[in-house]
């Protein structure tokens, strides 16, 4: 039983600090920006002196935020996916919280049982209402 929790929390040690590679991740962050800038330029050409306004710049203007928008929230989510438990303060702190799960399961189990009984706590006089 000892033997397999122990293998459990050597895998679980191992898939928390498992990390994408390096040259991955700036692989996809560099596709993405590259991406980003042949559009943007795609985009700026077309646009010509007999080119209404509104087509020929707001709206080409508008796909390039939202895009942007929307490569930049899977690049993040992309990150957020990596690490599920975060690395981040707020995040949960498992191996602590085993580690003083696991002492104080060892205080409880070696304790001696104690025959004192606890009195209960005097009741205070009730006040008139």
């Amino acid at each position: 039983l000892v033997l397999r929790f122990r293998g459990a929390m050597q895998s679980l040690f191992d898939e928390r600090f498992q990390e994408i590679p390096f040259s991955y991740s700036h692989l996809v962050s560099f596709i993405c920006a590259a991406y980003l800038l042949v559009l943007a330029v795609d985009l700026g050409l077309k646009f010509g002196v007999k080119e209404p306004i509104t087509s020929g710049l707001v709206f080409p203007a508008l796909a390039v935020f939202f895009t942007t928008v929307v490569l930049l929230g899977l690049l993040t989510l992309g990150k957020a996916m990596s690490q599920p438990t975060g690395l981040d303060p707020e995040a949960f702190p498992i191996f602590s919280y085993v580690d003083s799960t696991a002492i104080a399961s060892r205080r409880i189990t070696t304790s001696r049982h104690s025959t004192r009984r606890f009195r209960s706590p005097p009741k205070r006089p009730r006040r008139p209402a």
